[in-house]
């Protein structure tokens, strides 16, 4: 219970009189009421100016629902305290002073929404107070028995709960709840998930002791498992029979909580027309489908696209699976033009309009000139045939991985190709073998147009970089010696996977490994962009930033710096091709320089590097779980109640451990931003979000810390075993500290929440 401090005491109780009133005794419209008025008037106009009717609508909601929840809360204690006949003297919504014509006495108590709502109060006589004058008080809070003070000091508590139940109940039964479905999108490149050999595409069958998971279920077992810990992983892919995995979810530095790699499976659908003031448009706006005609809307669904067997036809996209179909088309159509057709929900029109859209080819952006060093093999695919020959860098261990040196393929013609990965390679190669230096980003494009040209048995053959125990690193298999051969695979030839994280590699999923791309400039083509900003080779990228959408309009702002270590170049490569923006800023460290120089450079279309990505914005795949009936529905809400509290004391627990990072918390700018935005969709959604906070409210207030209910529970149990309370000395000491606890985590998440949106 978030108690405000009593005023001073009242005489003569026993006849229970009229306890002094200043608050009601003053007039509303003073000076300060005056003030705040004002300023709630200037903030009233501002929020009317930026979000519309119809976002001062959303806002009233939340404000409602946010103050219903503290309502309950309070009310809890309150009517708890008056069945146990405790003389309540103020029922409070929020701190501080009433807002004008929102406070009232009835009886005994005084009754009030105050203007801070970030909380509230139920002042009762004689807690916290010194005064011996109500000792002898039959209705003092602290006259009243143990069991009566526990009672009152955990209904809040339990009112919480219960609210949290019954709106869960109230949606499962009235309308449903969206959930993700538990399938594969994507893949972290290096992850648990692309090492194990998990694809994209696949549905995962059961995480843990959870079958038919949804996503929601996925992420709650691997976030919240314990170092060391592997779980089952049971999962199929469209046609296939089921596998059975153990995987063992990453925690790096970098992640705010255990992953295993895997990102949600999307559907062909854009985002719905709700979103609109947020987003321009429903696609990357320097991409290929920000240029279709006509235009992609919101709400559109993608129903069919064209044939890859035969370009002129465009097909359906089957019922079952359709974004993996999609997916595919996209992979073997990269780098030509494409048709799609969506299925439209016009304007205050009750018909689907099927529409015809032209969509250009996509090609990747980079930054022009540029050319990075390759770093360390970092991951090996299982049973890959790179896993059973290479070596990948162990940080446990303590080892480093191989350096591809080179790569040599035979094409379709019969002639040789050796991809060298530096520069500066002068090893001299035998007449008919074509030396090539590629781009170590560029190099599984080459390898992948390679492989769908050649004939007969796919071999790649490759020398490396190894370090032998505490020599120099020398070529591997050393010169002389044949090199080693290793057989694509085409099995991955269509997989999705990116190097989503900052400190993922690059991956060539037809031979199964992954290396990393170092921040170290390798090489600045002649009279390029790069040049002319001033990047030279063994210049040292330390920092990058890149330009991000400034609200819904075409300005962009600077985002913030991201820190690169040595070997992270492949992330922000990957994400120059999927942000709206292609200008970034680079923190370059020279040779000789004392300080650190920005270089400015604008991303480019390399027309003769293909892209699969059209930049769409698809929606995740999602069904509504509606409960079969009351039954059903209160099972439901039972169900997400308790996981809800346990979840909240795993994660508390996890953030001690340091399992998860406290950067993930959120505080109150969070959830007033996203029960904004659920706001905005519709008021189910908002009930249950609501139900969810209300939960949280619940486990956070009954914490041990001095000042929430849990905190007085302590000192209540600590009087039930002694018998006695303990001295005022002590509970004025852990008052203070529960306040600079209380105090410092509120300044803590709203640092994270504004950091996070600043």
């Amino acid at each position: 219970m978030d108690n405000a401090n009593p005023s001073e005491g009242i005489k003569d109780m026993s006849t229970s009189p009229a306890p002094a009133e200043p608050e009601a005794a003053k007039s509303p419209f003073g000076l300060n009421q005056a003030v705040l008025i004002a300023l709630l008037a200037v903030a009233v106009f501002v929020l009317f100016r930026k979000f519309g009717l119809d976002g001062m609508i959303s806002i009233a909601l939340v404000a409602v629902g946010l103050g219903f929840v503290i309502f309950i809360h309070e009310l809890g204690h309150f009517a708890v305290a008056k069945w146990c006949d405790v003389y309540v003297e103020t029922f409070s919504i929020g701190f501080g002073p009433a807002i004008p014509g929102c406070s009232f006495k009835k009886g005994e108590t005084l009754y009030k929404i105050a203007w801070f709502p970030l909380g509230g109060y139920v002042k009762m006589l004689g807690e916290g107070t010194e005064s011996e004058e109500e000792d002898d008080n039959p209705r003092s809070f602290k006259n009243k028995s143990v069991w009566q003070r526990m009672a009152i000091i955990s209904a809040g508590v339990i009112m919480n709960v219960i609210l949290g139940f019954v709106c869960f109940i109230f949606v499962y039964e009235t309308h449903g709840v969206e959930r993700q479905l538990c399938g594969v999108g994507l893949v972290d490149v290096g992850s648990p998930a692309w090492i194990k050999g998990v694809p994209s595409g696949a549905i995962i069958d059961k995480i843990g002791d959870t079958t038919s998971p949804y996503f929601d279920d996925l992420k709650y077992s691997v976030s919240l498992s314990s170092k060391n810990e592997t779980l089952n992983l049971v999962y199929h892919v469209p046609g296939e029979e089921a596998r059975d995995i153990q995987i063992e979810p990453r925690r790096e530095k970098d992640d705010q909580y255990p992953v295993i790699g895997i990102m949600p499976i999307f559907e062909p659908k854009l985002p719905p027309k709700s979103v609109r003031k947020a987003m321009r448009i429903p696609a990357v706006r320097e991409s290929a489908a920000a240029r279709a005609q006509p235009p992609f809307d919101f709400g559109d669904k993608i129903i069919a696209a064209t044939d890859p067997a035969n370009p002129a036809q465009v097909t359906p996209l089957p019922a079952d699976h359709p974004m993996n179909e999609l997916q595919r088309r996209f992979n073997l159509l990269a780098g030509k033009p494409m048709v799609m057709q969506v299925a439209r929900q016009e304007e205050q029109a009750e018909t689907v309009t099927p529409v015809t859209i032209k969509v250009p080819p996509a090609f990747h952006y980079t930054l022009p000139g540029l050319r990075m060093q390759m770093g360390l093999i970092t991951a090996l695919r299982e049973g890959s045939a790179a896993a059973k020959v290479l070596k990948a860098r162990d940080l446990k261990a303590n080892e480093d991985g191989d350096i591809l040196k080179w790569l040599e393929v035979t094409d379709a013609a019969g002639h040789k190709i050796r991809y060298v990965t530096s520069p500066t390679e002068t090893e001299v190669v035998a007449p008919d073998i074509n030396k090539v230096y590629v781009d170590p980003m560029r190099l599984p494009y080459e390898l992948e147009k390679w492989a769908a040209e050649a004939k007969g048995e796919k071999i790649v053959r490759i020398t490396v970089l190894r370090q032998v125990e505490h020599k120099a690193r020398g070529q591997f298999p050393p010169q002389g010696s044949a090199p080693i051969e290793l057989r694509w695979d085409d099995r991955w030839a269509l997989n999705r996977e990116a190097p989503y994280m900052l400190r993922s590699p690059q991956s060539i999923p037809g031979l199964g490994l992954a290396y990393q791309v170092d921040t170290l400039v390798a090489d600045v083509a002649k009279r390029s962009a790069a040049e002319a900003a001033g990047l030279k080779p063994n210049d040292r990228i330390k920092a990058i930033r890149f330009q991000e959408p400034k609200g819904d309009s075409d300005e962009s702002v600077s985002g913030k710096w991201r820190n690169l270590e040595s070997d992270q170049w492949a992330n922000p490569a990957y994400r120059l091709q999927i942000l709206d923006y292609k200008e970034v800023t680079l923190k370059v460290e020279s040779q000789g320089a004392k300080e650190p120089h920005l270089v400015h450079l604008f991303a480019e279309e390399d027309r003769s590097w293909p892209l699969a990505d059209r930049g769409l914005v698809l929606m995740p795949a999602s069904e509504l779980q509606k409960a079969e009936g009351i039954g059903n529905a209160v099972y439901l809400g039972m169900q997400r109640t308790v996981r809800s509290i346990v979840t909240i004391y795993l994660n508390l627990k996890a953030m001690i451990m340091g399992r998860v990072s406290v950067d993930s918390m959120g505080g109150p700018i969070l959830i007033a931003t996203v029960a904004y935005d659920i706001a905005s969709e519709n008021v189910y959604s908002l009930i249950f979000f609501l139900g969810m906070i209300s939960i949280n409210l619940a486990v956070i207030n009954f914490l041990p810390i001095p000042v929430l209910d849990g905190g007085h529970m302590v000192f209540l149990i600590w009087e039930k075993i002694r018998g006695v309370p303990a001295s005022q000395t002590v509970q004025v000491a852990a008052t203070y500290v529960g306040l600079l606890v209380i105090l410092a985590l509120m300044v803590f998440t709203f640092w994270i929440d504004i950091t996070r949106l600043f």
